[in-house]
């Protein structure tokens, strides 16, 4: 598999907070703009085996992911399978103490080899996982827990 994006995010909110941020379906909303809907096909959020069906404004295609790995509150890892390829988002969470957490994200993509690769009508990198887009992402996600932290509602 080949690494599209890595990144790794010191984030002033505790651990629990951001496992939410990223695993519930409506919170990925808020700082995930162009998933326009997503509907839990089975399992549990963020645990091991769940299937969620994701519409996104910038992909014409819906996406299943699966939850292949979810250690709560450690580790969640995400397949996406479109076409002839395969995707995975990797989100690794350590506490580094009670209100910060370490978040280390990485995506990586196994494209189609020889003849599929060739007569292949699937772009190289889905649109959702674009780089600017992922960015951007993470942008929002970084200023939605700084609101929070700085709101007295949160505290």
């Amino acid at each position: 598999m080949q690494t599209l994006h890595e990144k790794r995010l010191f984030l002033d909110a505790n651990l629990e907070r951001v496992w939410e941020l990223i695993t519930s379906l409506e919170e990925r909303k808020r700082w995930q703009p162009h998933l326009s809907d997503a509907k839990l096909l089975y399992g549990n959020e963020g645990c091991k085996g769940a299937k969620i069906q994701l519409n996104y404004s910038n992909y014409s295609k819906k996406v299943i992911e699966h939850v292949r790995r979810g250690d709560v509150l450690v580790r969640l890892n995400l397949e996406y399978k479109i076409e002839e390829q395969r995707c995975l988002q990797v989100f690794n969470l350590s506490r580094i103490d009670e209100n910060r957490t370490s978040l280390l994200y990485y995506c990586q993509q196994e494209s189609p080899r020889g003849w599929l690769k060739i007569f292949s009508k699937t772009p190289l990198t889905p649109s959702f996982l674009d780089q600017k887009i992922l960015e951007q992402n993470f942008e929002r996600l970084v200023k939605l827990i700084r609101l929070e932290v700085e709101s007295p509602l949160f505290r």
